[in-house]
């Protein structure tokens, strides 16, 4: 993803937007990954070595609870 990323972070500063426009439903599916996933640096990295977004959760969950203790 990282060098596809790249491509659409790309066309954005370009402001291609008929380019943007047809990858529309790509921007929107990246976007909810960065929500979902957050800024916890452990639940990052293990997304995108196992792309498994109940482990993501799981390791939300660990962070929270030990923060709230």
């Amino acid at each position: 993803m990282a060098a596809s990323g790249e491509r659409f972070a790309e066309l954005l500063e370009k402001q291609d937007y008929p380019m943007i426009t047809s990858f529309k439903q790509t921007y929107i599916d990246a976007l909810k990954q960065y929500y979902f996933i957050g800024g916890m640096p452990e639940a990052v990295r293990s997304f995108i070595e196992e792309k498994d977004f109940n482990e993501v959760r799981e390791i939300q969950k660990r962070i929270l609870v030990r923060w709230l203790l």
